[in-house]
Parts: structure tokens; sequence; C-alpha cells
């Protein structure tokens, strides 16, 4: 959610290219808000694994891109999830397990509007059995992969494109993105 990544920029760069609102699920205050709402004891401990977090092997970017090409959400949840999870459970509830079904009950919110709407959240957020997918669909979306293999929309007509960063580096990798509809529609 914080706006100084180069995937936020691309996404803003994009909003603006083809006149798109863009509102964001939370702000870094929120996040901050999370993070300083845990026990002193959390907060260190989320600190303190942080910091080991760095010296312990990375997640393994070629299995994570396997799975998220593939749609493999088991293996995304774990490798994303598995070790934050078990070890500082507390934390991961109050810093990836709220704010997803926060996001889940807003997005079910402005789903009935008759405009589409595109989300981006980290992939954390997306996979488990608390993540946005599995709360969207027990709200009765429907999620389903679809195929990037489909050409890019060009921007819409009598807009003004904004200005540009560049190719996103992340167009050529396949990502799987997911459809998600409102059930029965």
């Amino acid at each position: 959610v914080g706006r100084d990544t180069l995937v936020d920029r691309v996404i803003e760069t994009d909003a603006r290219t083809y006149g798109k609102w863009l509102v964001y699920l939370e702000t870094p205050g929120a996040q901050a808000t999370r993070l300083a709402d845990l026990s002193p004891t959390d907060q260190m401990q989320f600190l303190l694994s942080v910091i080991a977090q760095d010296r312990r092997e990375r997640i393994d970017q070629t299995a994570l891109r396997r799975a998220w090409q593939t749609g493999d959400e088991a293996t995304l949840d774990a490798l994303l999830n598995g070790r934050f999870k078990r070890e500082n459970p507390r934390v991961h509830a109050a810093l990836i397990d709220a704010p997803t079904q926060d996001w889940a009950s807003t997005l079910d919110r402005i789903s009935s509007s008759d405009s589409s709407v595109f989300v981006a959240v980290g992939a954390a957020h997306m996979v488990g059995e608390d993540g946005l997918l599995m709360a969207l669909r027990a709200r009765g979306f429907k999620v389903s992969r679809l195929s990037s293999s489909g050409p890019t929309p060009g921007p819409t007509p009598g807009l003004t494109p904004g200005p540009t960063l560049g190719p996103s580096p992340f167009r050529d990798e396949n990502p799987a993105p997911q459809r998600v509809t409102r059930a029965g529609l």
C-alpha cells in the first residue's frame, strides 16, 4: 500500500493514462497504527523477525514466480505467509489478516456499482484460508484466473494520457491475474 514502490507508480501512471479513479484501501498511516496497536512484545518480536529474515534464506523467487503464474494458491500461501504466520501469529493477524478482511468488506460495498474495479494488493493478502480470494468467495463473488495473453487495452478515447514511467518490468512475466465477479452476474 506504500505509494513509493515501482508497482505503485506503474499502477498510478496506468490509472491516469486510462482515466481511472484511484482509491487506496489502506493508508500508510493506518498500517502504522496497526503496528503501533500491537503489544510491545509483539512489536519487538516482529522487528526481530524482520532482521532475522534478512539473514535467513530469502524466498525462492523462481518457486514464487512459478506458483504465481500457475495460480498455485497453496504454494503462494506457504511461501509468503507460512513462516510469518507460524512465528508471529498475532502480528500476522494484525498486519495481514485484519486488513484483508477490511478490504473484502470495502470491495463488497463498492462492487455494487455498475463500473469495473481493479484491485492491487500484496500477494500475501491474496492467498490462504484468510486471504482476499477466499473472503470474496465467501461473500458470493466468483473468482477465476484470467489469461494474460490478450491485448493490452488502449487509452480511453478523448482522455489525455498522463506522464509515463516506461514499460512495467512485470508485464513480460505472464502473471496470473484474477477475475472477480459477483456470482450470478
